[in-house]
């Protein structure tokens, strides 16, 4: 569909006056609704009482984006275009979030935790994306974003929290829902989904599965030019190349909640992922030399990868409520183990381009990865009257990952181990954190101040196959993070607020990111860890609006210490690509976001998000000094159409972004779908289009990579149609499930693949 990307400019110009106009005609609406037209209220009406105000039950469409002064929440089910997606694809359609490059940013702040239910995911990297990509959408309740979150939180993230609530059935017999899905792109992909729950006055018991097989693509294009007079022997070295990955998932969890009184409940839970994937690509590249006698050189490179993945976790929890003023102790203990098995087989043939083979060489890697979590937490709420509380808690966390790289060499039929590059590695971290948290709430006023502080100690051992050489290293450092937040409702019925938060972070290296192996990608390319990382510091400021809960303006800044970038340092004509604490980075802007019904049937979701930033760092004995601005624009479409039918159109814009190393090119797309409720509305069926002009691409052009120049281009299988089914059942009255727990920032830096 590459016809299609001169018209690429009309689309866009289309989706900025959409914006426009949707602000505008949105906020005039909230604005004539809320002060413009003038209003019988009936004072009597007005002074009822709390107890009467519980009983009252509101029905209606459920409204796709939700926000209050501390976080914007995302009803899933509420977006037709998410039929057939994953929570990585959800998520790259939420207001402020945006995932490039496999890097989930939230206003422009990257290094954002994921949490599952309030607990973390305790992953990062690649291996975070694709767990992410195996969460079928259609088990996702809701998302909620905290771009500042409060003290009881890890300090962990320096973009903030996203936390992804799975669908839980609060009604009481038993009741669930199934959903299939027949998703056709380059390939057919299949996705199932059961949600089942069992409630009684004692107890209640609930469960997830989701199964996904399928098939995904993927092209290479890349080029890079090498300086005349470097220490290079090439002088151009052209890529281009081809990968097909197949997919097979299964995800389950299953818990149960037994309620031992009416103030005391005990809950156990247990997850389980199995991922098993088979990657197979082909490159072909050029490689041009330096020097008159020199000739082209052809390569062929094919890549047989398999990876089996098995994350198993179980999670302890306990609440006791004191009282009905909202004194309460929460506790939970979780226990995760995390493995993986990879293996790859590299087969590499080099010729002359008017020649015979004059190079075979076969590499294979096996890399069997284990990480073992211990976590413990408890938290305590004491409320001191109406309006004023606080809380206080602990956190204690035990990691232990072991990870080993055995590889060999077969040249002109040969085997050679590869002790070089060979190697084993441990690593022990104890995190030990404690907080105390103040709120209070008077007449048009807000206040929360926290206090968090942490403590880490770690050490870890590499021991290469060759030498035996120990490179032990042991670290301790205490941190402190404070946290505030003033709010104040303002105007004459108290409908909107202004809202101001400051909070200081940190973000600690992945696990395999301080993993120090060289992994070869290519005969060109190779990867390596970092076991001397430091963690990153940051601060966090931001001022924002909110409109009668429908429109939020914000002014944020955010400044961060040490910053871990992926630098590429080139040797002998090789790409290493390592993170380093190489940046002092400032990250500022501002959003305008919206949800509102233009007409009773038309809904619209625009946003509107401008981010500045300042780099400065230290790559290749040389300062960089990086600056430049990037524009996100969205505006979400819902018609709501008479007999159950609704369509949805999504478009979507980012525009050129600056990196240290990078420069990553604009992109847009355009999901839509059209969905109706069947079976007394019971069932649902949709039909969704995703990415309908086949515009997504990554396309990175290098910059102060030093003798290089050149660029990146990936494009994959976004372009796809969906069609899903669905159905609940359900029986008796929907009651509040209780589910405490937490274990931790620890299993969010699972595999942070670099």
């Amino acid at each position: 569909m590459h016809y299609l990307l001169p018209i690429a400019n009309k689309p866009l110009i289309l989706l900025l006056c959409l914006l426009i106009a949707s602000l505008l005609a949105g906020y005039q609406q909230a604005f004539t609704q809320g002060q413009g037209r003038p209003q019988v209220i009936d004072r009597a009406a007005t002074r009822l009482k709390d107890d009467t105000l519980k009983t009252v039950t509101v029905t209606g469409r459920r409204q796709a984006i939700e926000r209050k002064a501390d976080r914007t929440t995302v009803n899933v089910d509420a977006f037709i275009t998410n039929a057939g997606s994953n929570a990585w694809e959800v998520l790259e359609q939420s207001p402020g979030i945006q995932t490039t490059n496999d890097q989930i940013s939230l206003k422009g702040k990257q290094g954002v935790t994921v949490y599952i239910d309030d607990k973390p995911t305790y992953l990062q990297g690649d291996d975070l994306v694709s767990y992410l990509k195996s969460l079928p959408a259609s088990i996702l309740d809701k998302i909620e974003i905290m771009s500042n979150p409060p003290a009881h939180y890890d300090a962990a993230g320096n973009g903030g929290i996203i936390n992804i609530r799975l669908k839980k059935n609060r009604i009481k017999g038993f009741n669930g829902n199934i959903l299939s899905e027949n998703i056709q792109g380059r390939y057919t992909r299949l996705s199932q989904s059961l949600n089942v729950n069992l409630r009684t006055n004692k107890l209640n018991i609930y469960g997830n599965a989701a199964y996904y097989n399928g098939t995904g693509i993927s092209h290479l294009n890349s080029l890079r030019v090498y300086a005349p007079g470097s220490n290079n022997s090439l002088h151009s070295f052209t890529q281009s190349g081809f990968a097909k990955v197949r997919n097979n998932r299964i995800l389950l969890k299953a818990g149960i909640d037994v309620y031992c009184s009416p103030k005391t409940t005990w809950g156990l839970s247990m997850s389980h992922m199995n991922w098993d994937a088979t990657e197979h690509r082909s490159f072909n590249g050029r490689q041009t030399y330096i020097g008159l006698l020199a000739t082209d050189t052809l390569t062929q490179v094919d890549n047989a990868n398999q990876s089996a993945t098995v994350n198993n976790s179980i999670t302890l929890n306990f609440q006791h409520v004191y009282d009905s003023a909202g004194k309460q102790l929460t506790a939970g203990m979780d226990y995760i183990r995390y493995s993986e098995g990879y293996d790859a087989l590299t087969s590499t043939t080099a010729a002359g381009s008017d020649g015979p083979v004059n190079y075979r060489e076969q590499r294979s890697n096996h890399q069997p990865f284990v990480i073992d979590i211990y976590a413990a937490k408890a938290d305590y709420v004491h409320p001191l009257r109406k309006g004023f509380k606080w809380s206080m808690g602990f956190k204690s966390s035990l990691t232990h990952a072991n990870n080993r790289g055995l590889f060999s060499t077969v040249v002109n039929e040969v085997p050679l181990p590869d002790l070089i590059v060979s190697n084993r590695f441990n690593y022990r971290e104890n995190i030990n954190a404690a907080y105390i948290n103040y709120a209070a709430e008077w007449q048009k006023w807000a206040l929360q101040v926290g206090w968090r502080i942490e403590n880490t100690s770690l050490q870890g051992d590499q021991r290469d196959y060759k030498t035996a050489r120990d490179t032990s290293f042991k670290r301790n450092y205490t941190n402190i993070f404070p946290t505030i937040y003033l709010s104040r409702k303002i105007g004459r019925r108290a409908n909107q607020q202004l809202n101001f938060s400051y909070g200081k972070r940190i973000d600690r290296p992945g696990y395999t990111r301080l993993s120090p192996f060289a992994i070869p990608l290519d005969r060109y390319t190779y990867r390596i860890g970092n076991p001397y990382l430091q963690p990153q510091l940051s601060d966090n400021v931001e001022l924002s609006w909110l409109f009668r809960n429908s429109f939020t303006a914000a002014l944020f800044y955010n400044r961060l210490k040490d910053g871990m970038e992926e630098t590429i340092e080139v040797r002998n004509n090789v790409f290493y690509r390592q993170p380093n604490n190489v940046s002092r980075k400032e990250v500022m802007g501002f959003s305008l976001d919206g949800s509102t019904n233009i007409t009773p049937w038309w809904t619209i979701n625009p946003i509107i998000q401008y981010t500045w930033s300042r780099l400065s760092a230290r790559l290749n004995n040389a300062d960089v000094h990086v600056r430049g601005g990037n524009w996100h624009m969205a505006a979400g479409q819902q018609f709501n159409l008479p007999k159950g039918w609704t369509i949805e159109v999504s478009p979507d814009f980012s525009s050129r972004e600056v990196y240290a190393q990078f420069v990553q090119r604009s992109t847009w797309y355009i999901h839509a779908g059209i969905g109706k409720k069947i079976l007394k509305d019971n069932g649902t069926i949709r039909l969704n289009v995703r990415d309908i002009f086949y515009t997504r691409r990554d396309y990175q052009d290098f910059n102060n990579i030093k003798d290089v120049t050149g660029f990146n281009q990936r494009t994959w299988d976004t372009q796809s149609v969906t069609l899903l089914l669905s159905y609940r059942f359900k029986k008796g009255n929907k009651v509040a499930r209780t589910q405490t727990g937490e274990g931790g920032e620890e299993y969010r830096r699972l595999g942070d693949r670099q």
